[in-house]
């Protein structure tokens, strides 16, 4: 998306952790719909398995989604788009706030979808998607997001 500023950056709709203590942190101090959730990854020979069931108070969401990861590839302009984002927006009281996210790009593979079981998007209030899925895979990369700040007319081009 891109904000009142022009800038492009990613808008949660959810996400979901298994540690309560993050959760409550993130949603208080970044304004983020952060889910306690119990999930896992697995590693099974060629498959890797993602899934996540929401503890109370946040309802029934669930994901179970299965992928075999290909090749890796170079990144193109659409894999540019849906993963290089450096930039957060967020609402609290009325306001929308942003926060830089620094991290390396992405290391992408190709990926095959074997299975997608969800409701979260349903869950966030999202009209379910149509067509088939973009599916890529990547390891675990580090990222930090910045000091939130409210968005302002000087807001444009921060590092």
């Amino acid at each position: 998306m891109r904000g009142p500023d022009g800038e492009r950056a990613v808008w949660f709709f959810t996400l979901e952790a298994d540690r309560l203590l993050g959760v409550l942190a993130a949603r208080a101090f970044y304004g983020l719909p952060y889910r306690w959730s119990s999930m896992r990854v697995t590693a099974d020979g060629e498959q890797v398995t993602y899934g996540s069931r929401r503890k109370w108070p946040w309802g029934t969401g669930f994901t179970d989604i299965v992928v075999e990861p290909g090749p890796a590839i170079q990144s193109t302009h659409l894999e540019n788009f849906l993963t290089a984002r450096y930039r957060l927006y967020s609402q609290r009281r009325g306001q929308i706030l942003f926060a830089q996210i620094h991290h390396e790009p992405w290391t992408l593979r190709m990926a095959r979808l074997l299975r997608l079981e969800q409701n979260l998007v349903e869950c966030s209030g999202v009209p379910r998607p149509q067509g088939q899925p973009v599916v890529h895979h990547s390891t675990d990369l580090p990222v930090r997001i910045g000091r939130l700040q409210p968005l302002t007319e000087n807001s444009v081009g921060l590092p």
